[in-house]
């Protein structure tokens, strides 16, 4: 996913996921 994909990982999981 894109915006709301690193949006939704950053704030369930790890910084980290942001990136992916």
């Amino acid at each position: 996913m894109g915006k709301l994909g690193y949006l939704d990982t950053s704030r369930h999981t790890k910084p980290s996921a942001k990136r992916n």
